[in-house]
């Protein structure tokens, strides 16, 4: 029912779509291409790279990807631990969340200049710079 619902969107809406495919696209692209979105593995606007794997960038260029799904492990001074999801801010990248509950989240560890964005229900807090 999600993908009527989602259609019924698309359609109420006149914009261009794009679509960064990845490993995890299950939907047929005919379906997509149906309501004309244009589906690439890369794209290019300006300095910003859309990729769905992370990418080594040239100077000059900012890779947007995903694929990692980053989590961070939190651990508190009485031995607790919490894992959350996280935005992973690189020099030259973002490696973005995975936005479902089924998807997991592969724990990382930051290098000294990263940043690390944590989310929670309420909010996105930075927790490193």
């Amino acid at each position: 029912k999600e993908w009527q619902v989602f259609e019924a969107w698309v359609k109420k809406h006149p914009l261009e779509f794009m679509l960064i495919t990845g490993n995890h696209d299950i939907i047929s692209p005919h379906h997509f291409e149906n309501l004309r979105f244009t589906l690439t593995e890369t794209w290019q606007q300006g300095p910003f790279l859309f990729t769905h794997h992370p990418q080594d960038t040239q100077e000059g260029t900012f890779n947007f990807c995903g694929h990692i799904h980053p989590g961070i492990r939190l651990k508190g001074a009485g031995k607790q631990t919490l894992k959350l999801p996280c935005f992973m801010r690189k020099q030259h990248q973002l490696i973005l969340p995975a936005f479902g509950d089924f998807t997991g989240s592969h724990v990382l560890a930051p290098q000294k200049n990263d940043e690390v964005y944590v989310i929670t229900p309420e909010e996105v807090i930075l927790i490193s710079e």
